[in-house]
């Protein structure tokens, strides 16, 4: 690799401390579109001196420009040398017609002239890199008249049946391959805090790449292949929006009106993991119409007035689950503890993350007890129901407990349903 006129090797700038400038690199064109005087125009992706960046910037600037947000002009490098890790420059979303498109942060398209960029981790470690975008992306849901690039891609969802009728947060990555622009690519995933993608192939997918087994950690990548090239690679959580799922005959997804939480940037991660969202009922295991069940799967046990499970997915990977249900309309009559389901599972094997207590009250028959409730304990991970214990005694709560119509439970548990590096296998 050579040295530029500041003697830096061209992929190592020395803008910032650790960081690679990855930008479209300077090639000759024949034409007038985009060229400099030099006669040079941004082209196809590459490591590139900061210097002809820098001028090429310059000569090409124009007040003409059809969009006065274009990243065209000196402004770019001096973005570039001030990015960390998960900055993003110039880009945004737009829903239209079932695509969802990754574009420029006004709508526009990305183009050589009109570029977006994110700071990534490096694929040495210690090291960032910043990747450039000069092309729209974008993949399709069920609302499109003819493309399904989601469908049979569950994300761990196991109940079609019953739907996900509820927003669900997605976030949005940039995957890493090779610290090349080219080869950078955008995916989705459940996971807000992953600093890497799945080291095993049956938790990626790709458009016209077929549907991986279903768990919680899939990502699916938007390029058409179905190769394991992205597999293992650094990427970085940028943006976030939500979908339902709502086609049980093919398994496919509906990309939920967007909204002033949803978008590309860090703020947007922060709102939607802000957000409380609601567990759908039959959802996990739990029958339909309900958000809970007992051992043998079929329960009377009902509520009539405050009924709901919601939760918080927060941005460090943990679930804040709340269950809400009083005024008990119908008593069970299994006498077998209730299985009340959260919308996501224990990560992984870390048994002394996920067993950590969450809290609540209980009446049963009236009588008020205060409880703490566990995952099933007879999984060290994959478990996506808590066993409501009382404080008192250490009894299971019964569902042929529940004999009054004053009677209730309510609890909050925080657990940590997703980690950075770690796969869900």
């Amino acid at each position: 690799m050579g040295a530029s006129k500041n003697g830096l090797a061209h992929d190592e700038l020395g803008t910032k401390e650790g960081v690679i400038m990855v930008v479209p690199a300077l090639t000759k064109t024949r034409d007038n579109s985009g060229v400099s005087p030099e006669g040079y125009a941004i082209g196809s992706d590459d490591h590139t001196d900061l210097n002809n960046l820098r001028t090429w910037c310059v000569n090409h600037e124009d007040a003409s420009a059809p969009h006065s947000g274009h990243l065209t002009s000196s402004s770019l490098t001096s973005s570039l040398s001030n990015m960390s890790v998960g900055d993003v420059r110039n880009l945004g979303i737009t829903l239209s017609s079932g695509t969802l498109i990754i574009n420029a942060a006004d709508g526009s398209a990305l183009s050589s002239t009109n570029i977006g960029c994110v700071c990534c981790p490096s694929t040495t470690a210690g090291r960032a890199v910043v990747l450039s975008f000069t092309a729209n992306v974008s993949f399709c849901d069920d609302a499109h008249a003819s493309t399904h690039d989601l469908a049979g891609i569950l994300f761990g969802i196991d109940d079609v049946a019953d739907l996900w009728n509820e927003d669900l947060p997605f976030f949005i990555y940039v995957v890493n391959k090779d610290d090349t622009a080219a080869n950078a690519k955008f995916a989705i995933s459940r996971n807000p805090c992953a600093s890497k993608t799945p080291d095993t192939t049956n938790q990626m997918s790709y458009k016209s790449g077929g549907a991986p087994a279903s768990n919680f950690q899939n990502v699916f990548v938007m390029i058409h292949t179905t190769s394991t090239a992205y597999t293992d690679k650094p990427c970085v959580p940028i943006g976030a929006f939500r979908m339902q799922l709502t086609d049980a005959a093919n398994n496919d997804w509906t990309i939920s009106t967007l909204s002033i939480n949803d978008g590309i940037g860090s703020s947007y991660i922060d709102s939607t993991c802000a957000t409380m969202y609601t567990l759908p009922t039959g959802q996990n295991g739990a029958e339909t119409g309900k958000t809970w069940t007992s051992v043998d799967g079929a329960t009377a046990l009902n509520f009539a007035t405050t009924n709901y499970a919601k939760y918080f997915q927060r941005r460090d990977g943990s679930c804040t689950l709340y269950h809400y249900h009083t005024s008990q309309s119908a008593n069970g009559a299994d006498g077998t503890y209730v299985k009340w389901y959260s919308p996501l599972a224990g990560c992984k094997t870390q048994s002394t993350v996920v067993m950590h207590f969450g809290d609540g009250r209980v009446s049963l028959n009236t009588a008020i007890s205060n409880i703490h409730v566990n995952f099933n304990s007879s999984s060290s991970y994959g478990g996506k129901f808590f066993i409501a214990y009382q404080c008192t005694d250490g009894t299971q709560v019964l569902d042929n407990e529940f004999a009054h119509t004053d009677d209730y439970i309510y609890f909050q548990v925080t657990f940590q349903a997703f980690s950075a590096d770690e796969d869900l296998s």
